[in-house]
């Protein structure tokens, strides 16, 4: 169903993939859990498909366009890298060692991927976007920060809701307003475009925590009426449909791969 859907971005992805291939030569083996590049699934595909999708809605260079969908890639990446971190199992004195071997490696591949993605934006001359980059990672690290200290699992707390906008809907809110920035889209547009993704990456924080689709719908009947305000292009069918597929349970969106 995904492939599907973004079939008609499907050359645009592969030239994300490309990128993302080409800038992590050396490590990809030991990073392939990470990045699964040669399967589709919604969290290798969502975040680029959203930046190519608000890009070419208001007809954005796409080369540019790639890199900055890659970009994302790598953030998302590196945020799950220290997430992992934090995840790890207790280890037993003759263990320490090896532990430690791991931690520091994925310490060092998170910090590959953030500098990663600023070397990207540089070289491509995209440097106006790089504060507004950093301020979303500062806000996907405080989502991190605040998860750690969360207790019991309650979707209706405001502090839930808080960790799931930092850690996931900053930054599809920010693929789609700087996708929409990069192709020279006037800030009221911007603006919808990044409370669309705000919206939807909400309603996707929340299913993949295992949050009931009747707790998510606000967010996507949100993201789709602001959709509405967008041109109207074939981009926008995408998005919509998109939103459609992505509204439904945690369940649901582990079988959209394929």
């Amino acid at each position: 169903m995904l492939r599907t859907i973004l079939g008609p971005i499907a050359a645009d992805l592969e030239n994300v993939y490309c990128i993302l291939r080409k800038e992590f030569p050396l490590i990809i083996g030991q990073a392939g859990d990470l990045t699964r590049l040669e399967h589709l699934s919604v969290n290798t595909a969502i975040r680029p498909a959203l930046v190519i999708l608000s890009s070419r809605i208001y007809d954005g260079n796409p080369e540019k366009t790639a890199v900055l969908a890659a970009v994302f890639q790598f953030i998302y990446l590196a945020s799950k890298v220290q997430e992992n971190i934090s995840k790890a199992d207790p280890v037993v004195s003759s263990e320490i060692s090896d532990y430690r071997d791991k931690k520091g490696f994925s310490v060092l591949l998170g910090d590959y991927l953030y500098s990663k993605s600023t070397f990207l934006l540089i070289e491509s001359g995209i440097t106006g976007m790089i504060c507004a980059m950093a301020e979303i990672v500062c806000q996907v690290h405080e989502g991190l920060l605040f998860k750690e200290k969360l207790t019991g699992f309650n979707p209706a707390s405001k502090a839930f809701h808080d960790i799931v906008r930092k850690e996931t809907a900053e930054l599809f809110a920010g693929c789609c307003l700087l996708g929409a920035r990069l192709a020279g889209a006037v800030v009221e547009d911007q603006e919808i475009m990044r409370r669309f993704g705000l919206n939807l990456g909400m309603a996707f924080g929340l299913s993949e925590l295992g949050v009931a689709v009747e707790q998510t719908s606000f967010y996507t009947e949100n993201a789709l009426e602001y959709l509405l305000l967008a041109p109207a292009r074939p981009e926008k069918i995408v998005l919509e449909q998109l939103v459609n597929m992505l509204s439904g349970s945690e369940t649901k969106i582990r079988r959209m791969v394929g």
